[in-house]
């Protein structure tokens, strides 16, 4: 991991980034750098809850009442996903 996030991390969306989701699934794409990433229904539905005022914490939550993951489970599946979209300069730590 490249970046130090953690359950109580607010993770904010670059401001160069469109999305785009279309039934279940979404891409992302930087303006400035090019890169994209397609996102499964799980990514979307964590996508959807990086809105700049939630911690990662309380994003599991909101996931752990839509699916059936154990709120441990998924905070470390959410620090993954938002790594990778760090590393891609799609999203930052607020």
């Amino acid at each position: 991991m490249s970046a130090n996030i953690n359950a109580d991390t607010i993770i904010i969306k670059s401001e160069d980034m469109l999305d785009t989701a279309i039934d279940d699934v979404a891409v992302l794409l930087s303006i400035n750098t090019g890169k994209y990433v397609e996102l499964n229904k799980f990514g979307l539905a964590i996508w959807e809850l990086l809105d700049g005022k939630r911690s990662i914490s309380m994003v599991a939550e909101n996931l752990t009442q839509k699916y059936d993951v154990k709120q441990a489970e998924c905070e470390t599946d959410v620090i993954e996903f938002a790594t990778n979209l760090i590393d891609d300069n799609l999203v930052h730590i607020g």
